[in-house]
């Protein structure tokens, strides 16, 4: 049996995504691991997931009109029905709200709120809790 040639050609596009989302990750200061084994994730990570996967089920999922194939993306927990390119998630963070208790928290602290990454292949998972939710006891 031969291998497809599109979906070998997919599949290297979603190696080298991939790996720009590590490059892009460790340049800000963000160490990234192998794949997040999603059984083991945290609890807001795996109902942003669910949510996603719903959406794309249903025909409801919104895709920023900037991703145009196989790269790395990002969906905020606060819309988990809408995946944006990296540059529309960078522009959205200073709109951003508490997904605890929906305050702003768009600034970096001390002002702002903190946020959260995990990466899911080549989609990065984020959310951000303002400084009063933030709390290392809360891991989910």
């Amino acid at each position: 049996m031969q291998d497809d040639p599109a979906l070998t050609a997919i599949d290297d596009q979603l190696a080298a995504a991939s790996v720009d989302v590590d490059r892009l990750l460790a340049g800000a200061g963000v160490r990234s691991g192998p794949d997040l084994d999603i059984a083991a994730a945290p609890a807001w990570v795996q109902t942003s997931i669910a949510a996603m996967g719903r959406a794309i089920e249903d025909g409801t999922l919104q895709v920023c009109q900037h991703l145009i194939g196989p790269q790395p993306c990002a969906v905020r927990a606060e819309v988990p029905t809408r995946l944006v390119c990296l540059s529309c998630f960078a522009q959205a963070r200073a709109y951003r709200t508490c997904a605890s208790c929906g305050a702003p928290a768009g600034a970096p602290p001390p002002g702002g709120g903190v946020e959260d990454l995990m990466r899911v292949w080549v989609v990065l998972h984020s959310r951000v809790l303002c400084m009063s939710c933030a709390s290392p006891a809360d891991p989910g």
